[in-house]
């Protein structure tokens, strides 16, 4: 990549983003991956570029952020420069949506058509992560087909039914790390271990016991049976001692006198 200037390509093969090549790349861009790579051959830094762009990830790649740049755009002029929006309800939608641009598109064009009200888009931010994690749980999985008051009301409710769900069994999440997963119950860290904590009575965490003690002999994390997890759990909580990139784990119970490591080998008592 030595004295390649990538900006200098961009303007000569005319893929920057007012150009026509990429603007007519950005009608088929469904999916992003699906667009056609725009490369002149016969240009000697051809090869260079293809070779930046190998080194990201696909889905970082920069004809995809470059692409993902310019339909926000278009759809600032669709809806901004046509007066449809203003441009501080408009910059709201693109946050909602992580700025991804056919959900940008599907939003603002709710708001426009005033299917869903202005005040009602931090809602939509929740609603739109739970339908692109749990999509599968929805009677309809493509949310153009979301058009009426009535199908947004029926999308909401779901989202706020998956919500309810995920907030008793935080197990049942999708799509996000572990950690982000048991935020909530993670009270710190001991010598490089995370520790979480399992509150007495939450016998409703059977789940999240079994995916921290994955890999373990624990008799609390089964995924069999919940009796002996709810046997403990109801004397006291249960601690989980995680430690990050290893397989090594423990878990500790005071009202049980047990303490042991993930081969279910008692360590005191």
């Amino acid at each position: 990549m030595d004295n390649f200037d990538l900006r200098r390509y961009l303007i000569e093969n005319k893929l920057t983003r007012n150009s026509r090549v990429l603007k007519e790349s950005t009608k088929q861009q469904h999916s992003p991956q699906k667009v056609a790579k725009v490369v002149n051959t016969d240009n000697p830094y051809s090869d260079k570029l293809l070779q930046a762009i190998n080194r990201i990830d696909s889905k970082y790649s920069l004809m995809e952020r470059l692409i993902s740049e310019v339909s926000i755009e278009q759809l600032k002029a669709q809806f901004v420069d046509s007066g449809k929006l203003s441009e501080k309800v408009f910059d709201q939608i693109v946050n909602a949506v992580g700025g991804k641009t056919a959900y940008a598109t599907w939003l603002a064009k709710k708001v426009a058509d005033g299917v869903i009200e202005p005040s009602n888009i931090d809602s939509f931010e929740q609603y739109i992560s739970i339908f692109d994690r749990h999509r599968k749980k929805f009677e309809k999985q493509d949310l153009n087909q979301y058009k009426t008051k009535e199908d947004v009301s029926t999308l909401a409710a779901k989202a706020e039914e998956i919500a309810s769900m995920i907030a008793n069994d935080p197990s049942k999440e999708k799509g996000i790390s572990k950690g982000d997963k048991y935020k909530q119950y993670l009270i710190g860290t001991v010598d490089g271990f995370n520790v979480y904590k399992i509150p007495q009575g939450a016998t409703n965490l059977y789940g999240m016991s079994c995916e921290l003690g994955k890999g373990t002999e624990w008799c609390t994390a089964t995924e069999k049976t919940d009796g002996h997890f709810n046997d403990y759990i109801e004397k006291g909580p249960l601690y989980v001692f995680i430690k990050p990139n290893s397989n090594e784990k423990y878990q500790f119970s005071y009202e049980g006198h047990e303490y042991r490591d993930k081969d279910d080998k008692r360590l005191l008592w």
